[in-house]
């Protein structure tokens, strides 16, 4: 399982794909409009995509650009850190 992850617009999206169903299905995909709170809207995504489903995630995919420095840094810290903490790899 994928879990991708993007704050480098004035949304936050989060998805969960799965290669073994098909061809990178979106399991699970969430989008919210943050402005500029992407920090708490993304946690609170990723604690609803993920939930009960962690053990499953094999790689993180984060978007680094072009955006926004500080959001592009939110979210390049959340996959870094949750890809430390899973111990799996991060593109």
């Amino acid at each position: 399982m994928i879990l991708g992850i993007n704050t480098c617009i004035s949304s936050v999206e989060v998805a969960l794909l799965d290669k073994s169903v098909k061809k990178n299905a979106i399991l699970h995909d969430l989008v919210k409009v943050s402005k500029m709170k992407h920090m708490e809207t993304l946690f609170d995504l990723l604690k609803k995509i993920i939930e009960n489903r962690a053990h499953n995630i094999k790689k993180i995919v984060v978007v680094v650009g072009p955006g926004a420095f500080t959001s592009i840094r939110v979210g390049v810290t959340a996959a870094n850190s949750f890809a430390y903490a899973l111990g799996c790899k991060l593109y």
